[in-house]
């Protein structure tokens, strides 16, 4: 998922010059299929879904007239569909939590429990898996999370919260694996890649539902 803001719309070339993404899309880039989408609340289920139509890329333009003397990369894109339909790409979709929808809870392991937000942060989200930063030392002593490895497992409690709805936060508990492991230039924290493993059932819509809010937000 590309993020992007729709700049023109010409109806009956079915066209649109969009924003360029970030990473950009090049020329060159290869893609199976591409859809142009939004977040928008599902009228029967009163819950936020993503709506697209497919499109393929018609060019870039290096130096668009926005505003003024602002002028931006833009992508023009053509669209091969007029109906819109739902997409379901948040599975691999990672979202950061942020104040407004911060995620809370703990990780067990070796007999000792370790605090989100003290512990190891969370840097990002999404129904598969989660990111997790780990400080090298809490309160000047060595953290022990540092002693995971590949393929290790342990468990985490986690609370996915609303702010603005605290009594509707969604909690659940998971085992967790180990998929990659990368330290910080600066050695002050690495970077572990973690896949939910043995969720419960319903963990999969809470973190969907999660995933959407942090998206329309």
């Amino acid at each position: 998922v590309l993020r992007s803001s729709v700049y023109e719309c010409t109806p009956t070339k079915q066209e649109l010059i969009v924003a360029q993404t970030n990473p950009p899309l090049l020329a060159s880039s290869r893609y199976e299929t591409m859809h142009a989408t939004t977040m928008t609340m599902d009228s029967e289920s009163a819950s936020p879904v993503r709506m697209g139509i497919s499109c393929r890329l018609l060019g870039i333009i290096k130096e668009y007239q926005l505003t003024g003397a602002i002028q931006v990369q833009a992508l023009r894109v053509k669209y091969t569909s007029t109906s819109a339909r739902k997409l379901n790409v948040r599975r691999t979709f990672r979202v950061q939590p942020t104040s407004e929808f911060p995620v809370k809870g703990s990780l067990m392991w070796h007999d000792a429990t370790f605090q989100i937000g003290r512990d190891l942060f969370i840097k990002d989200i999404s129904i598969t898996g989660i990111g997790l930063i780990i400080p090298s030392h809490v309160a000047d002593v060595k953290n022990p999370l540092l002693e995971l490895r590949m393929r290790d497992t342990f468990q985490m409690h986690l609370s996915l919260q609303d702010q603005a709805i605290p009594a509707e936060n969604d909690e659940f508990q998971t085992d967790v694996r180990i998929k990659r492991i990368l330290p910080a230039p600066d050695d002050k924290s690495t970077l572990f890649g973690a896949n939910f493993e043995k969720s419960p059932r319903n963990a999969e819509v809470k973190l969907s539902r999660f995933v959407q809010l942090v998206q329309l937000a």
